[in-house]
């Protein structure tokens, strides 16, 4: 058997000098190569790349249309800075909720009974993010005010009456469930959070989902 294994071996390897000493590739490569030397491929300047728009839904259906029907929320840097567009789902053009020149901006959803809408921003880039609510005649209120604290939308509820923010306001390391009211934004704690993660809440506002963490160290 291992003088078979040689001598194939011996085959072989004759052939593929054979080939190399030839010092011509297959007719199939050599068309390919001509071809390929043949094609023009454009190229583009990194201004024509910056000159790009951006688009982007928010994050679910239930939070992209609005309560009419009849619009999306998006948000986008058509200005050069992000911000939150109503765009109509009739083909016209969008139209600015907010109109913000130096801090990027992000929708969120629109209110599932009216045509408010929250989002979220943070100072600079500093990631410390913000949830605002924009009224229907264009004011925005900062529903999660303070200057060291992070922010962010959870859920609304089933009845549309009240909807979930998670801050660290409490505690810089981990996050407190609040359920605000749709009416007039007061608020109650409903999970004072020891250090998980949180996942989800239901939308009756009675379980949330947590991720607790494990971590191992190499020794």
């Amino acid at each position: 058997m291992r003088t078979i294994k040689c001598s194939m071996a011996l085959s072989l390897s004759a052939f593929f000098l054979a080939a190399c000493g030839q010092g011509q590739a297959p007719s199939g490569e050599s068309a390919v190569a001509e071809e390929n030397e043949s094609v023009s491929v454009p190229k583009y300047s990194a201004e024509a790349f910056f000159e790009t728009t951006s688009y982007g839904l928010v994050g679910s259906a239930a939070h992209a249309f609005s309560a009419d029907g009849q619009s999306l929320l998006i948000s986008s840097d058509q200005t050069g800075v992000f911000n939150a567009y109503s765009l109509p789902l009739d083909g016209s053009d969008a139209t600015p909720l907010t109109r913000s020149d130096d801090n990027a901006i992000f929708a969120i959803s629109w209110f599932p009974n009216d045509a408010r809408m929250l989002y979220t921003f943070d100072g600079g880039g500093n990631e410390l993010n913000h949830v605002v609510v924009r009224e229907e005649d264009g004011t925005s209120r900062d529903l999660t005010p303070g200057d060291a604290l992070k922010a962010g939308f959870l859920a609304w509820s089933d009845d549309g009456n009240s909807f979930y923010l998670t801050t660290t306001e409490r505690n810089e390391q981990s996050f407190d469930i609040y359920r605000y009211s749709t009416e007039d934004y007061s608020r109650v704690l409903v999970y004072e959070n020891p250090g998980f993660l949180i996942s989800g809440i239901s939308g009756d506002g009675r379980w949330v989902a947590l991720v607790k963490p494990r971590t191992t160290s190499l020794i």
